[in-house]
């Protein structure tokens, strides 16, 4: 039960998350509206994952249905909560897991539609991986390894060309990981970040097919979860 509930909110706060996203700037000074027109959306069309995956409501007035990612992200962050909610049953590491994940969202979203890492949520990131090795008592000597693994990275792709392999936003958040695993799992997560980071790029070429670079924070946090999850022992 703690799981489907864990579902039911972990979807909602996504929809939260994503309408964050949608308007940067004055999120709390306008209710949702219809992409198409711009009125204000009905409380039927507000339902995560529902409303746009299976009800389909339709604008009134032109007739837009709302866009299918919509209700995908919704559907993704209530499955990652309620899996969260099954690995972690003490409410302490569920809320710091759970912010993670929004937090991580937040992250991704942005990074995914305009190809920019929110500093304010890398720095959110950065005190909750703090409180996470405060409670459980685990120094974050990941962050070495993983510092000397980007000034590895730099001076091979600066061998290779003037181009950087990772934007400052990405390196940043690659150091923040360190703070919330340890050095075993270091090699997990290495390779689900490489893994993803390849799906990730083909999934972007679909819908950007002229460019050569691709956001690489969500690929990042999401071998991040996955390493939290399936791989740690806390």
């Amino acid at each position: 039960m703690h799981a489907f509930l864990s579902f039911l909110v972990g979807a909602s706060l996504t929809s939260f998350v994503q309408f964050l996203v949608d308007n940067q700037g004055h999120p709390f000074k306008k209710r949702s509206t219809c992409d198409g027109c711009g009125i204000p959306l009905r409380w039927g069309q507000l339902i995560p994952i529902l409303s746009s995956l299976c009800i389909r409501k339709i604008c009134r007035v032109c007739h837009y249905k709302p866009r299918r990612s919509y209700g995908v992200t919704e559907l993704f962050g209530g499955i990652i909560f309620a899996i969260t909610a099954l690995k972690y049953t003490t409410l302490c590491p569920f809320l710091l897991v759970g912010l993670l994940i929004l937090v991580g969202l937040h992250i991704s979203l942005n990074d995914w539609r305009t190809k920019t890492v929110p500093v304010f949520s890398l720095f959110l990131l950065a005190i909750l991986g703090g409180i996470w090795s405060c409670c459980f008592a685990q120094w974050p000597i990941a962050i070495l390894f993983m510092g000397a693994l980007l000034f590895l990275i730099r001076w091979i792709g600066g061998k290779v060309g003037p181009e950087k392999p990772l934007g400052r936003g990405d390196e940043i958040l690659f150091l923040i990981c360190g703070l919330w695993i340890s050095v075993e799992a270091i090699p997990v997560f290495l390779f689900m970040t490489g893994c993803i980071g390849v799906g990730s790029f083909f999934l972007y070429q679909r819908t950007h097919p002229k460019t050569r670079h691709f956001p690489f924070a969500p690929a990042i946090l999401m071998a991040l979860w996955v390493s939290l999850i399936f791989f740690s022992q806390h």
